[in-house]
């Protein structure tokens, strides 16, 4: 009873909470980013979900490893293909030229903008990365698969997993949905979550990095000669 409580909540209701609260966001130009008010958010419904994972799984003396968190470190394949997309995001990040424009004022608005903010932010990027890749991966596939078969849970699984991440824009709605569509099926085909977790966290990490990098040569360059 507990497993299709969760197994539902993270397939519905926490998809359905995510679009709703981004749709009713008032836009920045109207309304300053809370960003630390949002990161906390973030990082408070991360725990409460692993809490309620946590105390299912524990007392059914069930093994992590049905979760995708064998250890020693499985998915060695996944895990060169995330080494490869970390190293060359941070290649592109280091060596390319600040564009004007190039960062989509709602992926901005989400960016710290000061140590605090920073803080806060990989703060929120070290919980919800490894937390979403077990609930929304390890766990519902574990869930919905012996109900659904694997591919129809991986569709299942993709689909709460993307509305997960709100509604700022239709391109960026159905980059999510296929972002993680494309997750979610390497996952089911290697096993492993670590190389995801790897990813889910790196990737933020280093847009903040090069998002800094760009104003810091902005500001070197509104410097007068």
């Amino acid at each position: 009873m507990l497993d299709i409580l969760l197994t539902v909540g993270l397939a519905v209701f926490v998809p359905a909470y995510e679009l709703w609260s981004s749709l009713r966001r008032k836009p920045a130009a109207k309304a300053p980013p809370r960003r630390l008010r949002t990161y906390l958010g973030a990082i408070v419904r991360a725990a409460l979900l692993m809490s309620a994972l946590a105390a299912i799984w524990i007392p059914a003396d069930r093994s992590w490893n049905e979760l995708g968190l064998a250890l020693p470190l499985a998915g060695k394949v996944g895990l060169g293909l995330a080494a490869i997309l970390l190293i060359s995001a941070a290649l592109y990040l280091a060596f390319a030229k600040p564009s004007k424009g190039a960062t989509p004022p709602e992926v901005a608005g989400m960016m710290p903008s000061s140590r605090k903010e920073l803080a806060g932010f990989l703060g929120m990027i070290l919980v919800i990365g490894p937390s979403w890749e077990i609930l929304f991966r390890g766990y519902l596939l574990w869930s919905l698969t012996p109900w659904l078969g694997t591919w129809p849970a991986v569709a299942v699984a993709s689909l709460a997993y993307g509305a997960a991440h709100g509604y700022r824009n239709r391109g960026q709605f159905i980059g999510s949905l296929v972002a993680a569509l494309a997750f979610t099926t390497g996952y089911a085909l290697t096993g492993s979550l670590w190389w995801l977790i790897l990813v889910h966290t790196g990737l933020p990490i280093l847009a903040v990095a090069g998002m800094a990098r760009h104003r810091a040569a902005a500001a070197v360059a509104s410097q007068p000669a």
